[in-house]
């Protein structure tokens, strides 16, 4: 199907038993060898293991994350250079409903910029340049990411194995609309915080994410452009956390503030 034995119609059955239902259940690898005979090997793999979670999902795609955005990011997790994943629909909730906390082995929240696209990749274009990238922009969210891996050390098991695991990708929080104030602003100076709780917090700007959440999206519309994988309108992507990622539990109330474009919090239950 994909061009690669480990791929085939048996082995997919392999990668929903060790990929999608520990995903699922909460679940961990403690022993990577278990995937030897279906583990990437490198970066296309990694992406082309992602195509199967649509289909084991029972909802669709609502957008993509990028993760290892920022030296904080690619610390957390092992990584050397960003990644891309999937987000999914039955992974998402809104900022005002209750928000119920899945099995979580990082206990982590992120804070994050989201756009929403105005147009599907163009796969005419050999390259994004920052202008394009402004232009397929519809608007500018908030939300936090509660990440998670499928491996207990998932620092340890290298970027194509990170990819296979949608690049940690866990549950998803998408926030208000942002102020549209955003358009007159340069996003990589625009502060941004997130708390717990009204006691722990972290700070930091938009540089954080790859220069800025412009330049960010600009490299994963050209990550999915290179791998040949859609982006449509309406979807919404994630650019990566902007502040340290924040230690969570159950019971804590979590606010993302982005000064004067707005802010929002969220109660895990």
């Amino acid at each position: 199907m994909f061009g690669k034995k480990f791929y085939g119609f048996f082995n997919k059955f392999k990668l929903e038993k060790y990929i999608w239902k520990p995903w699922q259940n909460g679940t961990l690898i403690d022993d990577i060898t278990v995937i030897d005979d279906i583990a990437p090997k490198d970066r296309t793999d990694g992406y082309e293991v992602q195509k199967y979670f649509n289909e084991f999902s029972n909802k669709d795609i609502f957008g993509w994350k990028i993760a290892a955005s920022n030296k904080a990011g690619q610390e957390h997790i092992g990584a050397q250079s960003p990644l891309a994943g999937v987000l999914l629909e039955e992974k998402k909730n809104n900022y005002n409903e209750s928000i119920k906390l899945l099995p979580n082995q990082m206990l982590v929240a992120e804070v994050e910029f989201i756009f929403k696209m105005k147009h599907d990749l163009d796969f005419n274009k050999s390259n994004y340049s920052e202008q394009d990238t402004l232009l397929i922009i519809e608007s500018l969210y908030a939300g936090i990411e509660l990440p998670d891996s499928r491996f207990l050390n998932f620092t340890k098991v290298g970027e194509a194995n990170l990819i296979a695991d949608n690049a940690c990708a866990n549950q998803f929080i998408l926030g208000p609309k942002l102020s549209d104030d955003w358009k007159n602003k340069n996003l990589k100076d625009q502060k941004v915080s997130i708390s717990v709780n009204d006691e722990i917090s972290e700070h930091g700007l938009g540089e954080n994410v790859l220069g800025s959440p412009i330049l960010a999206l600009k490299w994963l519309l050209n990550e999915l452009l290179e791998f040949k994988i859609p982006l449509k309108k309406g979807h919404f992507v994630s650019t990566g956390t902007v502040t340290k990622p924040i230690p969570i539990k159950k019971g804590d109330i979590v606010k993302a503030d982005y000064s004067d474009l707005g802010n929002f919090q969220i109660s895990l239950n």
